[in-house]
């Protein structure tokens, strides 16, 4: 009775809990629509998160997670630590794993409709909301084991308080903002958060030398945020694997990066590694929307909360490309543009709306282009993404080729031969398979991995498994000319990525 009492006040005060509710479920599922699928089953450097995250899980003294020795000594284990509480409730698998990361859907939703709410409006709040929701970027990036999503949702957090705090200064939000920078200092790009939303800080400068009362919030906010980082500073050592990841300032592509970010919304060049996400930021409706909004947050420059926000958005485009040691632009950072990004499509779509002076049709076509939104992202999520040409890649990795070769092994009860030659990549990244077969309950599938030149015909119960890009293994095969019986299988894995 309590919580029905609740939903009721909650529908009576605004109709917009109750949509934003529904959406974010929705939402929710479809990041999580995939989740342990084979074809989502590898990207990039993700595996060493599980492994650790398990080890702590099964720890029952966990240590410093204040420590940046985490993952590859350059990460911290508080992320680790957030992980491993899912595989310590749900059980060590991929599912418990992954859904630590999508389950951030909730708190994202919540902080960035009223970051935006408070900027702008209502009304762009919500189609900006709903435009994140339904966005593939994060609904595949999200699947990923990394521990960007957490920043990710730090940042959003972020945005928020501060813009709260800019506009009213109190004890209480000096507190929230200097615990939200403090704890962010430990995920990934979080240190520099505070550069990223420095413009929300503008109008306090106004205040600053008239009232005692924002000196005192202001110097809520550092103390505190130096009371999260006091742990930090008695292990100074563990940053610098941190620093030496970020780069160097000779090795930064400065012009290439920095302009090349500020076109992420509209054309991606991180053909390298895609993480599933190949092709620009913004699908081709939010992208016609997103330039809109663009050249109205230009045009309305002169109005403070625009102003705000554009220069956030040129502060974080300028540092993260900056910054950046590739020639390209890593999606593993763009993620931090995607609020911008998600924001400019809300106010273009909201400026589009406006603009038209029957009410019915605008309503007709504003939840029509939403529903269009949300059919193409969900294309792009589960198909599109997997169909990319570029470079010959297919979007599957041959490390995700081989778990699905695995399952299938499973069903039918055979034994895995897995035919690679020494020279092929993925070579790099077999030690962490049998991490992965356990998080997909696979434990019990017979496998061997042996070289071409040990390759001999298979008798009975045998699945033949290799790469249509590993000539020597294909050449073996075909030149042994073995007479497969009926329960002996040859799957050749074309196209496969074995860069990663």
């Amino acid at each position: 009775m309590p919580s029905k009492i609740f939903f009721f006040k909650q529908y009576h005060k605004s109709p917009t809990f109750y949509l934003l509710l529904i959406t974010t479920i929705i939402s929710f599922f479809f990041f999580l629509w995939g989740v342990n699928s084979w074809k989502f089953a590898f990207a990039g450097d993700e595996w060493p998160f599980y492994i650790f995250a398990k080890k702590l899980a099964s720890l029952d003294i966990y240590p410093d997670i204040f420590s940046f020795s985490g993952v590859y000594s350059a990460h911290s284990v508080l992320s680790s630590f957030y992980q491993s509480l899912f595989l310590k409730i749900l059980g060590p698998s991929n599912f418990a794993w992954r859904l630590s990361n999508i389950i951030l859907i909730f708190p994202i939703t919540f902080f960035f409709y009223r970051w935006v709410k408070d900027c702008f409006s209502k009304e762009i709040a919500i189609l900006s909301t709903i435009i994140l929701q339904s966005s593939f970027y994060l609904a595949n990036f999200f699947k990923i084991g990394y521990d960007n999503p957490q920043g990710f949702t730090l940042f959003i957090i972020c945005l928020y308080l501060s813009n709260r705090f800019g506009q009213q200064v109190t004890k209480r939000l000096a507190a929230r903002l200097g615990l939200a920078f403090g704890i962010s200092f430990y995920l990934y790009m979080g240190a520099v958060f505070p550069l990223f939303v420095w413009p929300y800080f503008l109008p306090i400068l106004k205040r600053t030398f008239l009232k005692n009362r924002t000196l005192i919030a202001i110097s809520i906010v550092i103390a505190v945020y130096f009371i999260v980082l006091f742990p930090f500073f008695t292990d100074l050592k563990s940053l610098l694997p941190v620093v030496h990841a970020l780069g160097f300032p000779d090795s930064f592509h400065l012009k290439q990066t920095v302009i090349k970010d500020f076109l992420l919304f509209y054309k991606n060049n991180d053909y390298f590694y895609n993480h599933f996400v190949t092709g620009p930021y913004l699908d081709v409706i939010s992208r016609i929307f997103c330039l809109i909004g663009t050249a109205v947050v230009l045009f309305r420059s002169r109005q403070k909360v625009y102003l705000y926000f554009i220069l956030s958005y040129i502060t974080t485009t300028i540092f993260i490309g900056s910054t950046s040691s590739d020639w390209f632009s890593p999606t593993t950072r763009g993620i931090f543009l995607l609020p911008y990004g998600f924001v400019f499509a809300g106010i273009g779509l909201n400026f589009i709306v406006k603009k038209i002076k029957n009410e019915s049709l605008s309503f007709i076509l504003c939840w029509y282009v939403i529903f269009t939104i949300f059919a193409v992202n969900v294309y792009q999520s589960q198909i599109g993404v997997f169909s990319n040409t570029i470079y010959h890649k297919s979007g599957y990795t041959g490390m995700s080729f081989l778990i699905n070769a695995m399952m299938q092994a499973k069903v039918v009860h055979t034994h895995v031969l897995i035919v690679l030659s020494p020279y092929q990549s993925i070579n790099n990244y077999l030690w962490q398979f049998p991490a992965m077969l356990g998080a997909y309950n696979l434990d019990e599938v017979t496998y061997k991995i042996i070289t071409p030149n040990n390759f001999q015909c298979p008798v009975i119960n045998t699945d033949v498994v290799l790469f249509k890009q590993d000539i020597f293994a294909e050449q073996k095969v075909a030149d042994m000319r073995c007479f497969p019986k009926s329960t002996v299988h040859y799957s050749v894995l074309s196209p496969s990525i074995t860069v990663y």
